[in-house]
């Protein structure tokens, strides 16, 4: 494994498993197998077919490349790429929430558009839970950008009437 440059590895346990932060373990993937998805070509649930979506269940090849950083709770994870083909998108962040049936998309920045990196993601962190009050919730999936939707009347997103 070869970890992006802003990503210190004495953050992480370098085990076949970590605690998150509800001191749950997470299984590590297959880090010597690549991401399988690239930041213009993301996995988005509702945008696949029924079919796509039964072919997207048995297969495990989304299971690679990555090393989760936390849980937000509910299966949804943030992810750090360490293995991938693409070189734009190696060292990236993605949110992972297949528990809720998202799938999983780069984060970016709001203004600049640019993909999270290690630290792009720890200071949107700290910056945005150092303002919550006390009753307001946090979430990286504020930082995921959608792309915009196939033009499939097909998919799962038009059928359960989600996209127009």
């Amino acid at each position: 494994m070869n970890a992006p440059e802003q990503y210190d590895m004495r953050i992480a346990c370098i085990m076949t498993k970590i605690k998150n932060l509800h001191d749950r373990e997470l299984e590590l993937p297959n880090l010597g197998k690549p991401f399988p998805y690239t930041l213009e070509d993301p996995l988005i649930m509702i945008y696949l077919t029924e079919e796509e979506m039964d072919d997207n269940e048995d297969d495990e090849e989304g299971e690679g490349g990555f090393i989760p950083l936390c849980e937000e709770g509910c299966g949804m994870y943030s992810m750090l790429v360490v293995n991938s083909k693409d070189p734009d998108t190696y060292g990236t962040v993605w949110f992972w929430d297949f528990a809720n049936d998202f799938g999983t998309a780069p984060m970016k920045d709001a203004q600049t558009g640019q993909p999270f990196r290690f630290l792009d993601w720890l200071e949107y962190w700290a910056d945005r839970t150092a303002t919550l009050k006390d009753d307001e919730y946090f979430s990286f999936s504020d930082a995921v950008q959608m792309p915009e939707p196939p033009d499939n009347p097909d998919i799962m997103g038009r059928k359960i009437g989600f996209i127009k």
